[in-house]
């Protein structure tokens, strides 16, 4: 997701890769967790990883986001993982930065990552909103304590 959301739109098929990636961990990852010996679940979730990490998706796309080096100090705090540090974090930080220039962005991520669209939403309403799409089960993280 990092540099998904960096402000270079000239990397169009990074950003669509980007977004398949996140589709893909939406669709398997609950289903990886509800039923662990799920092979299709967990073989889609490792070649995300895969594609996630191997910094194909950095591509045209620039360098660090300011939510990561953040939770890197948070979860050096806190007994909590790298995951759920940006899971706190990133919703946070989309309120944050949400403006008439990442709108356009933000709103982009909820409907192609988190289907928003069929729901009718527009870029005011997605402004937090993809990134508690991410937990399936509609539970929000709100904090670490």
């Amino acid at each position: 997701m990092e540099q998904y959301f960096q402000p270079n739109d000239e990397a169009y098929i990074t950003d669509v890769l980007s977004e398949a990636v996140m589709k893909t961990v939406i669709k398997y990852a609950r289903k990886a967790m509800d039923e662990p010996e799920n092979y299709e679940a967990r073989s889609n979730l490792m070649w995300s990883s895969t594609v996630a990490l191997n910094h194909l998706l950095t591509v045209g796309k620039g360098g660090a986001w300011s939510v990561h080096p953040i939770e890197h100090v948070i979860s050096a705090y806190y007994d909590i993982t790298h995951g759920v540090g940006l899971a706190v974090l990133t919703p946070a930080w989309m309120s944050y930065v949400l403006s008439d220039t990442t709108a356009p962005r933000l709103a982009r991520f909820a409907r192609c990552a988190a289907d928003f669209a069929r729901r009718g939403r527009r870029h005011g309403a997605c402004k937090a909103e993809g990134g508690r799409a991410w937990n399936p089960k509609g539970q929000s993280i709100q904090s670490v304590t």
